[in-house]
């Protein structure tokens, strides 16, 4: 029984998690008109020409207060960026600002803030498509609270097929999560879509060009300094991977990005270490249904061989019943276990579910805990290696990570 105390810990937290998100999502449903947002939008752009426009649509289109400022920095991309940037600037009012060489996102965004004029800064990858509720959701948080330095939006994923299906559920799980912690104070921003106090930006010095993630980065420092983070619980739209190099590729990135902040900044974990504990017992709990899943198909094979040996001398029909019965009660709690893990995994396609045919993403909830969330921390323990091959160069600050 001892396997069922992990499992009904994480229950516990899961389920704190998602009260609380869900009580502060509706408290603080509001219709502000977009007339009403006074922001600086600043968008780093970097071989996106097939995805800006529809981003500058988008914000365009969620928030039209008179002085909204818009800048697009393009650093430097390979593409036909440039153009696609200068032929919009022809239909928007953008501020337009072109890196003569690659200086990296997070060099790009800091100079592009330094120009910005308004309080409010709002971040946006060139990639995501934002909605009036999920700005009206971050304008209205930082306005009612005066110690909170900077809110983010979760999102989904704009491309189909199954990987970003799967990812989905990856994004739901990590959403639900960092909404827990809207109570105290997160330890993550999505970096699709960051809103934050220019004060507090500029107090942190900005972004970290030594940092991996950095999203997560900006929101250790802002909480080192006195700041609290937020996750809005409206999510924004953005391409994902597509293929599984790409993927391989992203989540590298963000787990090399979680154990640098983890050393970089431990008294942030240490005064809130929810984070840990929920992907502590939720991998413990994906490795052990794992290995009991092998570990029976194994037992049942063999005991499928011995029934065929013995079946030249004992029909095994006169006595499967009473194995089948005896081999049921070896694994009921194993049993009992995975199917309340997957039950568990349910609680994160519950908020994708919007129309009836989303009902299907259901059933992945099996491939996502036996397949999807095995290979990434198969990629996690890469990403580990990745920032041990590389935590002496990027110690040095001035030394760019990505």
């Amino acid at each position: 029984m001892s396997t069922w105390i992990p499992f009904i810990l994480l229950l516990g937290m899961l389920l704190f998690s998602a009260s609380v998100a869900a009580y502060d999502h509706r408290r603080r449903q509001t219709r502000l008109p977009a007339e009403a947002i006074q922001l600086s939008v600043l968008i780093p752009c970097y071989n996106d020409a097939a995805t800006l426009a529809a981003t500058l649509d988008s914000i365009f289109a969620s928030c039209r207060h008179p002085e909204l400022e818009v800048l697009v920095g393009n650093d430097a991309s390979t593409d036909a960026s440039a153009s696609v940037i200068d032929e919009l600037a022809e239909r928007y009012p953008i501020t337009v600002h072109h890196n003569k060489v690659n200086m990296g996102k997070s060099e790009t965004l800091n100079r592009m803030a330094a120009l910005a004029t308004h309080e409010i800064l709002l971040f946006v990858d060139a990639d995501t498509v934002l909605n009036p509720r999920a700005v009206a959701d971050l304008w209205m948080r930082l306005e009612s609270d005066p110690r909170l330095g900077a809110v983010s939006c979760p999102y989904q994923p704009l491309n189909k097929g199954w990987l970003p299906n799967l990812q989905s559920i990856d994004y739901s799980m990590i959403a639900l999560l960092q909404g827990g912690y809207n109570l105290f104070s997160g330890l993550a921003l999505w970096g699709g879509c960051i809103a934050v106090r220019r004060s507090a930006f500029m107090a942190c010095e900005g972004f970290s060009l030594s940092a991996i993630t950095e999203d997560v980065d900006l929101a250790h420092k802002l909480n080192r300094n006195g700041w609290r983070v937020q996750q809005s619980m409206v999510a924004v739209r953005s391409w994902v991977p597509g293929t599984i190099q790409e993927w391989i590729h992203q989540k590298m990135r963000w787990t090399a990005g979680g154990f640098q902040c983890l050393f970089r900044h431990p008294a942030v974990w240490i005064r809130n270490p929810m984070h840990i504990a929920l992907i502590g017992l939720y991998s413990f709990l994906s490795i052990h249904c794992v290995h009991d899943l092998i570990q029976n198909t194994l037992m049942l094979r063999g005991i499928l061989q011995i029934l065929d040996v013995l079946n030249d001398f004992f029909p095994w029909r006169d006595y499967f019943p009473a194995i089948s019965y005896l081999y049921a009660s070896m694994i009921r709690e194993q049993l009992w276990l995975f199917a309340g893990f997957i039950l568990l995994n349910g609680l994160y396609v519950i908020p994708l579910i919007r129309q009836r045919r989303d009902l299907l993403k259901l059933f992945l909830v099996l491939p996502f805990m036996l397949a999807y969330f095995p290979a990434y921390m198969v990629v996690a323990s890469m990403g580990l290696g990745h920032f041990i091959l590389h935590s002496r160069r990027l110690a040095i600050q001035e030394a760019r990570a990505w």
